[in-house]
């Protein structure tokens, strides 16, 4: 699965920090946030993810 969200250069950096934070591990990527679990990341934490976004 990959999941990747388009979000402006400005807030990509912030958004990145934040979800950091709560250890959720994503990666910028030219104007991007992508995230890239894997088959070891429980369905609980994927959506604990999707949570945390704004």
């Amino acid at each position: 699965m990959n999941l990747t969200t388009g979000l402006y250069r400005t807030f990509q950096a912030e958004l990145t920090r934040q979800l950091r934070e709560k250890r959720i591990i994503v990666a910028p990527r030219q104007g991007w946030v992508r995230s890239s679990p894997h088959f070891y990341v429980s369905p609980e934490e994927i959506d604990g993810m999707l949570e945390a976004l704004p």
